[in-house]
């Protein structure tokens, strides 16, 4: 798709051309100081470019020697020369040339008497004038209609006025194109910040880069910022509130749990039906809040990268502990790996720790009994890469950018206390772009869901 740079200067530059050439064209055609018309006669009107041509060789002819009519012929184009004949009193051609038959015909017939003449031969027009220059000497000339009738036309039309058209053309072409791009600027400006709010960086403001506008795109440029700034702010104030709520939740929370783990120490351990049920369900809710308060406010805040951790140590840890989930299920674990040096990245404390095992967690939980489940760690030239394939039901296409978002479960995963409450993949996104990497969800062929995560390497 053409840009609107290229739309808006192509189109302006076309129509100024246009105009111009439009112009100039009406100008020398309709215009009486245009190029010299032949006299209001039947026979010279017969041929009006032949004609044409004829006025633009006698013009100055009154006002010259024949030296200096001489060198007026010849400083004219070829295309004109080869149609034009001048013979002198004394029967030589001023260009040094030997006229056709036709010509010599027409020459003789020409006297004071009969000073325009006209002759037709072999289908072509031939028409004599005598002239009398100012030394006077009297010149006879011939001209010979021509066989390129449409671009003789174009041939004096360019003669007379290709400089100034050559000029018009590139000063109108310099302006359309700082036009075009003082309309075009603005808009791919707002089209970057559209882009990068709906990546999440609510803090870019486009109005630095459009300057001092007053005109209407400078309004919206202004209009778009504040619009950001506030959609920045109620974000924040939205995410402070959820936490804020959560914290003061915790406090009551670890009081159930504590009252809960009393009566269960009362009864001996072996707690009822409604106490059970209440240590789950307070469970679930610490999960939810210690998720929420994991998630941070704004990426874009200072997070610095304190400290390291080796890759492959991590992941053999958690798959350790998972080892008795695997084993429960039925589900063979396959772990590749192949290192040719220490699999550093750059963290901080042990938030890497539990990234990874939400992920392992999730493949576990979504893997159908006695199947398998894949993880590869492997490098790049610039990233460590952790590939983490299940053989469950996978997501749709629609599904692979939205499970990444705070709180989105699929379908298949509604039951709470089954599928979570949609926070951990997230979390896992925000922890992973702090680390300067990327995580991504592909098909797993023939079924299930792939996890791609890549870290940059601590060199």
């Amino acid at each position: 798709m053409i840009k609107l740079f290229w739309r808006a200067f192509l189109g302006f530059w076309l129509a100024t051309t246009l105009i111009v050439v439009g112009t100039a064209l009406v100008i020398h055609e309709m215009e009486p100081n245009g190029f010299p018309r032949p006299p209001k006669s039947r026979i010279f009107n017969q041929d009006p470019q032949a004609m044409r041509l004829l006025q633009i060789a006698t013009r100055d002819a009154v006002n010259s020697t024949q030296p200096e009519f001489t060198q007026q012929l010849k400083s004219m184009p070829f295309w004109m020369q080869r149609s034009i004949f001048a013979v002198n009193a004394q029967g030589q051609e001023l260009l040094g040339r030997t006229p056709p038959k036709a010509v010599s015909t027409l020459v003789e017939k020409l006297d004071q008497r009969r000073p325009f003449k006209r002759l037709e031969r072999d289908h072509r027009h031939y028409f004599g004038r005598l002239i009398q220059l100012q030394d006077g000497s009297t010149i006879r000339l011939v001209v010979l209609s021509s066989d390129e009738k449409k671009n003789i036309f174009l041939q004096l039309f360019l003669m007379n006025f290709w400089p100034i058209l050559l000029i018009a053309i590139l000063i109108s072409g310099t302006l359309c194109f700082f036009l075009a791009r003082n309309l075009s600027r603005p808009i791919e400006a707002l089209k970057t910040a559209t882009q990068k709010i709906a990546a999440g960086e609510l803090n870019y403001r486009v109005g630095p880069i459009m300057g001092n506008r007053k005109d209407e795109l400078g309004s919206l440029a202004a209009d778009f910022d504040q619009m950001s700034e506030r959609l920045e702010s109620a974000m924040n104030a939205q995410q402070r509130l959820i936490k804020d709520v959560s914290h003061e939740l915790r406090s009551p929370l670890m009081r159930l749990q504590f009252a809960l783990g009393l009566a269960q120490q009362k009864t001996g351990g072996e707690a009822s039906e409604d106490i059970t049920k209440a240590r789950l369900a307070a469970d679930y809710l610490n999960n939810i809040i210690s998720d929420i308060l994991s998630i941070p406010i704004n990426t874009q805040e200072p997070w610095p990268l304190e400290d390291s951790i080796d890759l492959e140590a991590l992941l053999k840890n958690i798959l350790e502990e998972l080892q008795p989930a695997f084993g429960k299920k039925q589900v063979q674990l396959q772990f590749n790996s192949q290192p040719q040096e220490p699999m550093l990245v750059a963290t901080r404390g042990n938030i890497l720790l539990g990234v990874l095992d939400n992920i392992l967690s999730n493949a576990l939980r979504h893997a159908p009994e006695q199947s398998g489940i894949q993880v590869d760690l492997r490098q790049t030239d610039h990233d460590w890469v952790i590939d983490v394939r299940d053989q469950g039901l996978g997501v749709s296409s629609a599904q692979l950018e939205e499970i990444f978002a705070p709180f989105y479960r699929t379908d298949e995963a509604r039951d709470r206390m089954r599928g979570g409450v949609g926070l951990g993949l997230s979390i896992a996104k925000r922890t992973i772009a702090l680390h300067k990497g990327s995580i991504r969800a592909l098909h797993n062929q023939p079924t299930g869901l792939h996890i791609e995560i890549k870290l940059p390497i601590l060199r």
